[in-house]
């Protein structure tokens, strides 16, 4: 996948961070203009919800468990 980024024109504009602290998320959401859920198969969506609670919105895959708690066509 890192491959794939470093090939991509917006390289630059795409990270991958690992595990990082609530406040370290907060403030990169806070900054961020859109969030990517790339599994296939997250549970509960903190991420989505997290990126909602700052008003970015996110990309995730209509099947996966937290979609029908979370969608709505201003966010998901």
């Amino acid at each position: 996948l890192r491959k794939v980024i470093s090939g991509l024109t917006c390289a630059n504009n795409i990270f991958m961070l690992g595990f990082l602290s609530h406040n370290e998320i907060m403030n990169i959401l806070q900054e961020s203009s859109l969030n990517i859920i790339a599994s296939t198969n997250e549970g509960f969506g903190l991420t989505a919800i997290e990126s909602m609670s700052v008003g970015v919105p996110t990309i995730m895959f209509s099947d996966l468990d937290a979609y029908e708690d979370l969608k709505d066509t201003e966010a998901i």
